[in-house]
């Protein structure tokens, strides 16, 4: 590798500033320095759409956490995401703050409430936070003002309060509408944060509130909703919409290909002024300065840049040849689920596991190099594997199935991937179904069916059961 070899101290600062490299938008200190923009996103804020799809981890918190930042900074929308439509921007919820209900609170109340009430409840919170934000100059109707006001954290007090000025409410909604001098868009994030161990009360929340949106869109142009959803959550209540057509049509999912999962990383690396001219002076990175973003990398690498930045960072090879494995394929094969899709969350976590086992055992990277192949193995193994897992028994307690896999040795047939689930006591769903369990497990992605009755386990999943691919690379101890 051409240049001068990094010293020891020069390692371990880089490594140091990649171990603190942010994963989770919710722990982003400044999500400005560390959003990449690009079409995808253009295409999410389009006025249109309604509802921003993804897995968890795919980015949608991140968009939120951007769309909360330039409110706050009063910058405009467009200055940041090409094409975006400018105008306000509320918080309609999110699990922070003390301005929408808690979590726990709302599992109570939609706990035993019908749709019509979910319905009124999220009438009465768009009101409330529209006021709350001095959107309209005319009074809340009265009744609902003073229920709402004394107890905005006890849904049950004044979602009745709601149900009973419904005429009013609308009536208000609809002054809001016609004197509006600018677009408001009302954000909603951390649905899936309501009530974690029930998913039919998550999906009523889900669909009382899609359903709602779907009338006001209808009816008004300047008061605009934006509902970052989690794709199981979408397709459960899709599956249950009288007019899912239109709701899908008002939708777009936010996916990732390799080149902006490099791109990503690349931007996350570049928040940190070390990072930064390690990427221009070893990988070869251009940059481009953008105002209140800063260095921005394109947002979409070619193979050839995606092999460049792997090369510097690793190595061309995961071991001493090419029978290894390229690197840059391999940073992204081994975190695809079944579907081939990885989301960025992983990827950022495989770099900054691999960075702390570094700096934890001592470098061993050589010449200009930050890490070495068997600290991102370890990283996958002990790290992400685990991540991503527990991620999905969130929203997938059916993963917890995997259990009855441990020890096992791939590729396994269906019949003995049944047995193992049907081995695992479970509060899932599945009790007296293995078969629908191993169904929904392959829908999800956790399984793989490669044909000739040949079962896999994706390796994002599979390390964290302990479950052994035959001619595998042993695992590191």
């Amino acid at each position: 590798m051409p240049g001068k070899a990094l010293t020891t101290d020069k390692r371990r600062s880089l490594l140091e500033e990649l171990s603190q490299m942010p994963v989770d938008a919710d722990t982003d200190d400044d999500v400005l320095r560390t959003f990449l923009p690009g079409p995808q996103y253009q295409r999410a804020l389009d006025q249109r759409i309604l509802i921003v799809r993804g897995e968890r981890g795919a980015g949608k918190t991140a968009l939120f956490q951007l769309l909360h930042s330039v409110e706050r900074k009063k910058i405009r929308l467009s200055a940041i995401v090409p094409g975006a439509p400018d105008g306000r921007r509320i918080d309609g919820f999110a699990e922070s703050g003390t301005a929408h209900p808690p979590v726990q609170v709302l599992e109570q109340f939609a706990a035993s409430a019908d749709v019509e009430t979910l319905r009124a409840f999220w009438l009465g919170h768009l009101a409330g936070r529209l006021h709350a934000e001095g959107v309209g100059r005319h009074p809340l109707p009265k009744a609902f003002a003073d229920a709402y006001r004394l107890a905005v954290t006890a849904p049950a007090h004044w979602t009745a309060a709601a149900r009973r000025e419904l005429p009013a409410l609308y009536a208000w909604l609809d002054t809001v509408e016609t004197e509006a001098k600018e677009t408001c868009f009302v954000v909603y994030d951390h649905l899936d944060r309501v009530s974690l161990t029930n998913q039919g009360v998550r999906h009523g929340m889900s669909k009382a509130l899609l359903g709602l949106w779907m009338s006001l869109s209808q009816r008004y142009a300047r008061i605009r909703g934006k509902v970052l959803l989690r794709e199981d959550l979408f397709q459960s209540t899709l599956s249950s919409f009288a007019d899912a057509t239109k709701l899908e049509a008002r939708s777009v999912r936010i996916d990732w290909n390799a080149g902006r999962l490099f791109a990503l990383l690349v931007r996350r690396m570049a928040a940190y002024d070390g990072l930064r001219e390690w990427l221009e002076d070893v990988a070869h990175i251009e940059f481009e300065k953008v105002p209140y973003l800063g260095s921005v990398p394109p947002e979409d690498f070619d193979e050839r840049v995606q092999q460049q930045f792997a090369t510097a960072l690793v190595g061309p090879y995961m071991g001493k040849g090419p029978t290894k494995g390229a690197s840059h394929t391999w940073l992204i094969n081994h975190l695809q689920d079944a579907h081939r899709r990885v989301t960025p969350r992983s990827l950022l976590q495989l770099v900054r596991g691999a960075a702390s086992f570094a700096l934890e055992n001592g470098p061993q990277a050589v010449f200009r190099r930050l890490l070495t192949p068997p600290e991102l193995r370890q990283s996958l193994e002990f790290v992400t594997s685990n991540r991503r897992v527990n991620e999905l028994l969130e929203d997938y307690p059916v993963v917890g199935r995997l259990e009855g896999l441990r020890g096992a040795e791939l590729f396994l047939s269906r019949r003995e991937v049944v047995k193992a689930l049907r081995s695992v006591e479970l509060a899932d769903g599945f009790d007296n179904n293995p078969e629908g369990a191993f169904e929904e497990l392959l829908r999800i992605g956790v399984l793989s069916d490669r044909g000739s009755g040949r079962i896999d386990v994706p390796d994002v999943f599979r390390y964290e059961f302990e479950i052994k691919r035959k001619g595998g690379v042993r695992r590191v101890v």
